[in-house]
């Protein structure tokens, strides 16, 4: 039915009007024919769900309710508007398609609600931007009475709906203006370092280790249901990937699975563990590093996921058939009725009485789905987690509250236990996170209170070295009295120790790392990445770089500066020796530069250093002592 409102040509579908050239374009969300599938052949355009699972990189029929769009709570011409936004947004993230977009529907039925009770019949009645303001503001969840800034939770709705409101606008002009994110409080870098929430209690890891230990040795054996999925969580904290790629890893071949040792110049004989995984947003690598003490366990859930696995790996569906971990009710991994037959029956062994569902007709076997490992992890309003049931609680106490796990505090906690190691550069810290953007790795360690607590310790012991040290104290506000000496800052030169300096330092969390470099460790904010010194760091100035200190407890520090030192001056003798007067000269320079440093860093060293340092060099005599012979002979 078409009528005239206005100079605009309207077409009214379910009492709602819709301007003609927009109908031309949302029809076949409304009035479908047969034939208007999508292209993958799922679900129908006209239908009120969708089924998209396929288009997930990592898209499985298990976890299918995860990408299934529902747009039966929308009730008015809003409907429409929001089937082709998130079909084209659909197809232009072919394999990239996440959670985020399957749950627009519902982020929209509060715009819904809004439009039915104000009896708008039109997406022009929308357009004038004093109408949408209050739209948009009547998005804002349980807002706070008062002024000032208001917390992220109530202005979710309008930063998971602002870019369906961008492309209209974009596409069809309507609304004409759509204001910004109401302003909300947002954590500072220095808050998400400092901040333990999203860190697992080392009590907590200990005590699912040591359950699982228990079961290994055969004294609280667990059924099958807990133990994979015990062995799923505990490889999950191990490698510290987003749960889906822990899901979605292939199985690999023999024993082993995804496992694979590769050489490194700093591992053991044999080479390095390292886990294949399938990544599901657009890092660059499929590979990460499983540190030695965590080797022995993680190769045991390995093997124990893919002997599970393998029982029933040909009933799975193709989709799913190359999984790592694979469970069915055939052999015990799932269904509540599992955790009574715990053992003693085989593989498709079914007790009487049982009530066995399958999923699908042709699949008794599937990958295990995230909400339900979920469930079992942290229970359900009718059945108890593993935490409530193996005693895991929040503070660690007997009385206290069952701790809860979200998936994410996997990834948080690996990335922090990485963070407090100076050895490992922010690049390599980057890798193992698999961003493109390295500055997303501080937005994962929160370990800025041990990094203040270590460097405040060792200065005030005496065991930090270096022109850094200034810095630090003058920066930190600590006073030493005799133990600092005076600032070296050339007069005339502008100090970065300005109020605003200050501000900005604190206000990030790299500030406070130690970042390993050679002969010692750089303190400055950007690490490395941001020398301006070329890495001269015992030689830029006298006393060395301002942003350089030495641990005067490590004695691989130590070494390092004494072979420099000794380098220098073998060079200091090679060009005298040739008559090269001004290399010579500049050589001398850097040895005794590194010499000054090397020296003071030994008088703060203990004897006990001293000691291993002493070992090193004697080791590092005999082999050298001993190629000289193999050259000889």
């Amino acid at each position: 039915m078409e009528s005239d409102v206005g100079k605009v040509a309207y077409i009214e579908f379910e009492s709602f009007l819709y301007p003609v050239k927009h109908w031309e374009v949302l029809s076949r969300f409304a009035l479908g024919e047969e034939e208007d599938l999508d292209p993958k052949g799922l679900f129908r355009l006209a239908s009120d769900e969708w089924e998209a699972w396929r288009y997930a990189i990592h898209g499985r029929q298990t976890t299918a309710a995860n990408y299934r769009f529902r747009f039966a709570g929308l009730t008015t011409f809003l409907k429409l508007y929001a089937k082709w936004y998130c079909y084209h947004t659909l197809l232009a993230r072919a394999g990239k398609l996440r959670q985020g977009l399957p749950k627009l529907p519902y982020m929209l039925s509060r715009v819904d609600a809004f439009i039915a009770t104000q009896g708008f019949k039109s997406i022009d009645d929308i357009a004038l931007s004093i109408v949408f303001e209050s739209l948009w503001l009547d998005q804002l969840v349980n807002p706070p009475e008062g002024e000032g800034l208001l917390p992220q939770k109530c202005v979710i709705r309008q930063m998971q709906t602002r870019a369906f409101w961008c492309r209209l606008r974009d596409e069809f002009g309507v609304p004409h203006l759509v204001p910004p994110v109401t302003p909300y409080v947002k954590p500072t870098p220095t808050e998400f370092a400092d901040s333990r929430e999203q860190i697992i209690p080392g009590y907590v890891i200990k005590q699912l280790a040591n359950c699982m230990g228990l079961h290994r040795e055969g004294v609280k054996p667990l059924g099958r249901v807990d133990h994979l999925r015990l062995c799923v969580l505990l490889l999950g904290i191990c490698l510290g990937r987003r749960f889906e790629e822990v899901l979605s890893a292939p199985r690999g071949d023999g024993e082993e699975g995804p496992m694979k040792r590769y050489p490194s110049q700093d591992g053991p004989p044999e080479g390095s563990l390292w886990f294949e995984f399938m990544p599901n947003k657009k890092g660059p690598k499929d590979k990460v590093l499983i540190s030695r003490e965590w080797e022995d366990l993680a190769g045991y859930c390995v093997r124990e996921l893919a002997a599970y696995s393998d029982e029933v790996r040909h009933l799975a569906s193709p989709e799913e058939r190359g999984l790592l971990i694979l469970v069915s009710p055939l052999n015990w991994t799932w269904g509540s009725y599992a955790r009574l037959w715990p053992a003693g029956f085989g593989v498709g062994t079914i007790p009487e009485g049982a009530k066995v569902k399958f999923r699908g007709e042709d699949a008794a076997a599937f990958g295990l789905g995230y909400s339900g490992f979920v469930s079992w992890m942290n229970g359900t309003k009718i059945r108890k987690g593993i935490f409530e049931l193996l005693g895991i609680t929040a503070d660690g106490s007997d009385e206290g509250p069952p701790y809860r796990l979200e998936t994410k505090f996997m990834r948080h906690t690996r990335h922090s236990a990485l963070a407090l190691d100076p050895d490992i550069s922010l690049s390599a810290r980057q890798n193992d996170l698999n961003h493109l953007n390295r500055n997303m790795q501080f937005a994962y360690q929160h370990r800025l209170t041990e990094n203040n607590d270590l460097l405040l310790e060792k200065i005030k012991e005496g065991k930090l070295v270096g022109r850094g040290v200034e810095w630090l104290c003058e920066m930190l506000g600590i006073n030493l009295g005799k133990t600092v000496a005076i600032s070296r800052f050339t007069p005339g030169t502008p100090s970065v120790l300005t109020p605003e300096w200050r501000a900005r330092i604190r206000n990030s969390p790299a500030f406070y790392r130690l970042n390993r470099v050679p002969k010692g460790l750089c303190i400055q904010p950007q690490g490395p990445a941001g020398c301006a010194e070329f890495m001269n760091c015992t030689t830029a100035t006298e006393g060395g770089c301002h942003c350089f200190v030495v641990d005067a407890d490590d004695e691989l520090m130590l070494l390092e500066l004494d072979v420099a030192a000794d380098d220098d001056r073998r060079l200091e003798r090679v060009n005298s020796n040739a008559g090269r007067k001004v290399a010579a000269g500049r050589y001398e320079v850097l040895a005794r530069r590194t010499e000054e440093l090397r020296n003071e860093a030994m008088r703060h060293a203990s004897e006990e250093t001293l000691k291993k340092l002493r070992r090193i060099k004697e080791q590092m005599e005999s082999e050298d002592n001993g190629s000289k012979d193999d050259k000889r002979g």
